[in-house]
């Protein structure tokens, strides 16, 4: 008996989705943006928190619920970033089990060269208040920051990579990894190791490390480089204008092995997104397995803020990316070309996605006003 082809649609979006609650969250810019959900342990719950750290020091946790029916309701809390009123830089999930129970907390970086970590369970069953765990000291501004089990990573304004034991609230160990800012960080498991990739802009490259965590005591770990990868010999040669560094990275699985998307920025000046392109950021994505480079997209007119991959409702392997030119990207991976993209009227710098079981999407992205947008797709 034949089997019927499988033939995928393409890609596609419903259109912009206005959610109350959701617009001017803050007053400045929102440099990182997440989607989760926030409580791990009623997962069947149809509601989600997005954390929103801004240029105002500031971060801004909104529950939304009814989003997939479009009977949305909201609730924001305001947590205090930093103590000095810094930026709030970087966020990232840290989940972990603790006593038999699941625990997630938020991780904040801000320029105030300190990691503030938040739980986000609750004290109890009718308090899901987020409470003030740990504030972790860097001896510089944070830039980036990525988590795997207990583990948190920070990346530093001046090229350091630093481990912390989120549960114990310590510093483990630390590495000289770049001579600038560490913008980007990713850690992931890959044929039973772990491995941390960082992106700088000291160069247009990307280290790839190994992670070795000691399996009876967490707080010894040891980095080791595994290899750079190099996007452009001559991107520091040419007018200090045209300079361009690494601002963003995602690590995606492929038929052929793990993928590293590297999206570029621009390190003195931005465009204005109501100009033509004129300063293109290119997208690049090497393999892991031989360090083969696989193939360059280009069309950000300026800085990639920032990256995300997902398996879109038809079955596509796609990265998501957001820009300062003002723009959403949807690039198909398996076909190598530009599925989708959507233009806004601000400069674009953080975005989040999630996928729900029943194959719906939404694509959350912040902008240098405050705003979030919400796109729906099908």
């Amino acid at each position: 008996m034949a089997k019927a082809a499988i033939v995928k649609k393409e890609f596609q979006l419903n259109g912009k989705v206005n959610v109350p609650g959701l617009m001017n969250l803050h007053s400045k810019r929102i440099h990182d943006l997440l989607v989760f959900q926030p409580d791990t342990n009623n997962a069947k719950e149809n509601k989600m928190m997005i954390a929103t750290a801004s240029q105002h020091n500031d971060i801004k946790l909104t529950t939304v619920s009814g989003l997939q029916e479009e009977q949305v309701e909201t609730k924001t809390t305001l947590l205090k970033g930093t103590k000095t009123g810094d930026w709030v830089r970087s966020l990232t999930i840290v989940k972990m089990i603790y006593d038999k129970k699941k625990v997630i907390l938020l991780a904040s970086g801000g320029y105030d060269d300190t990691i503030r970590l938040y739980g986000m369970n609750g004290e109890n069953k009718n308090d899901q208040t987020p409470s003030l765990k740990y504030t972790l000291e860097c001896d510089s501004y944070v830039r980036s920051l990525c988590s795997f089990n207990n583990i948190l990573v920070c990346g530093t304004h001046i090229g350091k990579i630093i481990f912390f034991d989120a549960l114990k609230g310590i510093q483990v160990c630390e590495i000289r990894a770049h001579q600038d800012d560490v913008n980007a960080l990713q850690i992931f498991e890959m044929n039973e190791k772990i491995y941390l990739i960082s992106g700088s802009r000291d160069e247009t490259s990307v280290k790839l490390w190994t992670v070795d965590i000691n399996a009876q005591d967490s707080d010894t770990i040891s980095l080791k480089l595994v290899h750079t990868f190099v996007i452009d010999d001559n991107c520091n040669k040419g007018k200090k204008d045209d300079k361009k560094g690494i601002k963003s990275l995602c690590v995606l699985e492929d038929d052929g092995g793990f993928i590293i998307a590297c999206g570029e920025g621009n390190i003195y000046h931005q465009t204005d997104v109501t100009k033509s392109e004129n300063s293109n950021c290119r997208l690049v994505l090497f393999r892991i397995n031989d360090y083969s480079m696989v193939h360059t997209f280009t069309g950000h007119a300026d800085t990639i803020s920032s990256l995300k991959s997902f398996v879109s409702p038809n079955g596509s392997k796609m990265l998501l990316s957001c820009g300062s030119d003002g723009k959403v990207k949807f690039w198909d991976i398996e076909k190598k070309k530009l599925a989708q993209e959507i233009t806004s009227e601000k400069s674009l710098h953080s975005l989040d996605c999630i996928v729900h079981p029943t194959g719906s999407i939404e694509i959350f992205a912040g902008d240098n006003e405050g705003n979030v947008f919400v796109w729906k797709g099908a």
